[in-house]
């Protein structure tokens, strides 16, 4: 297998070269420390350099291609390679229809690959501190747009800030997307699961597995693995939070929403649009004998052109999503066992009441805790939405858009948030200590009087209703 720009590995003997090192000369010595062995192959990665200093593995995948002959079907292996590979260069996009950017933000310079999309796009960056038994939390993150477009490429998703400062594993996937990601229909049976869909849930689920299987090389503890998310992500991590229990068992412990609510659309909208996105493909009829190899033999730019209409999210399909309604979810227990965080940034943000209602049946389980945030308005900064992503991540000071980040309560508000998330990681419990506010102590949030956090200058608990 050779690595995303097709140059060649690093062959056996050059690892076996570097490992003799580790008895003479130390520069090469160090670069063989970065070296793990995964059930796929040897990768690479490389130092991080900065104030923070990590390790950092770029572009490792976690899934085959999806195109071709994989289209509509389960994330597949990874083909196993010989050498070593190069963890030095993220993967490629997924097909996606990214929507235009009236106010510049959306830029190369913002998102180098944002011509750069493809079908084998299975691809994760990681960070962390040290590759040896440390057992640290692992955080996977789940990137916004709507589950329709974006990526993981962005230099606010650069991961060693959270991974040097707090002592965690710290990864970015990128997933498949639109109709790609979420097309349900009974016709779309695969080979493999018997699935009929909710094709991007399968590959959450893939990187968990990858995350099971390998973590404990780069210093990860397996039993400890925490998606988070933000608008699309946030949607896609409450989801998760809401598969079958019996099927996600052991794969994902914690979740956190930035500013997107559980959202599953029923089975009848699906088939519509799953059958009109055959017409349009040129495909025929999805129920007919070799519509769905007629799609698969598409070429990438064909099937990408019906995109454009596609707008469900992930379905009620009974077996992977056994609930449509996410409160009657978790009050059927489908949230056993997850610590859940989730929230929204005010006062243009897009989470609605579901949410309350959502954690307040979770916490009532007893099976996993709860709790909810409220990121307002403060000095330095507007809460507006995405607002929150690189105070969490701790990029702020790499270009921040919403506020000053000369003024002292950006770094303020991002040390104490990247603590909150930190701890949870660590304990499922978001409370955190302040040299200047002392312990803040973040309850579970209940009904009677919804205790919050809210995200201000300075941080602090309050009690809520819904507006």
């Amino acid at each position: 297998m050779l690595s995303k720009t097709e140059k060649p590995l690093m062959r056996l003997s050059a690892v076996t070269g570097l490992l003799f090192a580790l008895c003479g000369n130390h520069g090469l010595a160090e670069e063989a420390k970065h070296l793990v062995q995964l059930d796929s192959g040897v990768v690479q990665g490389h130092v991080h350099a900065g104030p923070e200093p990590s390790l950092e593995f770029l572009g490792i995948p976690y899934g085959a291609d999806t195109g071709g002959e994989n289209r509509f079907r389960g994330p597949q292996a990874v083909p196993p390679w010989e050498g070593v590979y190069m963890a030095d260069q993220v993967g490629p996009d997924c097909v996606a229809n990214r929507p235009d950017s009236p106010d510049g933000r959306i830029t190369p310079a913002r998102e180098p690959n944002i011509n750069n999309q493809s079908e084998d796009c299975l691809y994760l960056n990681l960070w962390t501190p040290a590759l040896d038994d440390g057992k640290r939390p692992v955080l996977v993150w789940l990137h916004g747009g709507g589950l329709r477009f974006g990526t993981y490429n962005k230099i606010g998703f650069t991961g060693n800030h959270l991974a040097a400062r707090h002592n965690l594993v710290v990864t970015a996937i990128n997933y498949r997307l639109g109709a790609a990601g979420m097309m349900t229909h009974p016709a779309l049976v695969d080979e493999d699961t018997g699935y009929i869909g909710n094709w991007n849930i399968q590959d959450w689920l893939a990187m968990a597995r990858w995350v099971k299987q390998n973590i404990a090389a780069f210093g990860g503890d397996p039993d400890n693995i925490i998606f988070f998310g933000e608008s699309g992500g946030s949607v896609g991590v409450n989801d998760l939070a809401m598969v079958n229990p019996e099927i996600r068992a052991g794969l994902v412990h914690k979740v956190i929403g930035q500013s997107g609510d559980p959202s599953i659309s029923t089975m009848a909208r699906h088939t519509e649009e799953a059958e009109e996105f055959f017409r349009n493909v040129g495909c025929g009829d999805i129920n007919e004998p070799g519509s769905l190899a007629c799609v698969r033999n598409l070429s990438q730019e064909e099937f990408h052109a019906g995109f454009a209409e596609f707008s469900a999210w992930p379905a009620h399909d009974g077996k992977l999503i056994r609930y449509a309604d996410p409160v009657a979810a978790a009050n059927a227990g489908e949230t056993i066992g997850i610590d859940i965080v989730t929230g929204e940034n005010g006062p243009r943000d897009v989470a609605t009441e579901v949410s309350w209602n959502f954690l307040m049946a979770h916490n009532a389980q007893g099976s996993g805790r709860g709790y909810r945030y409220y990121m307002t308005d403060s000095s330095g900064v507007t809460a507006r939405h995405v607002a929150e992503i690189r105070l969490v991540w701790g990029t702020w000071e790499d270009g921040y858009s919403f506020g000053d980040n000369s003024d002292p309560n950006v770094k303020f508000l991002s040390d104490h948030w990247m603590q909150s998330w930190a701890n949870f990681a660590h304990s499922g419990d978001p409370s955190f200590e302040s040299e200047t506010l002392g312990n803040i102590d973040w309850p579970i949030f209940e009904a009677g009087d919804h205790q919050t956090m809210i995200w201000g200058a300075p941080p602090q608990v309050e009690a809520m209703t819904p507006e």
